[in-house]
């Protein structure tokens, strides 16, 4: 078997997919740590050596990190606790985010 080795891009938080869509302002929400994956390799199941390079995150206006780290992707019955958690998240930021959309004079009610 000969091993294959290639790289690509990945968008697990798309901030920049939605400014290129014209998006006035962009929150986005990575469910781990955003830095922790910015740039990480694994091996598919058939060999081939895999680059990911995370980089629609660096694009977000906001970037959301709730701590989701006693949580994984099978935690199907936690759900409301991690809902709040990330309702307490975006309140901890919310002074932040309405001085971003005032400095940009996007108008909300």
């Amino acid at each position: 078997m000969v091993a294959v080795s290639f790289k690509t891009n990945c968008n697990a938080v798309p901030g920049d997919a939605a400014k290129d869509l014209s998006a006035d302002f962009v929150i986005g929400v990575a469910l781990s740590p955003a830095e922790a994956y910015r740039n990480t390799s694994f091996i598919t199941a058939s060999g081939e050596q895999v680059s990911a390079e995370q980089k629609g995150f660096s694009r977000c206006d906001v970037l959301l990190e709730p701590d989701l780290s006693a949580y994984s992707a099978g935690d199907v019955f936690a759900g409301s606790r991690m809902y709040d958690i990330g309702y307490e998240c975006v309140q901890r930021r919310m002074p932040e985010i309405l001085r971003l959309l005032r400095a940009k004079k996007i108008v909300f009610e």
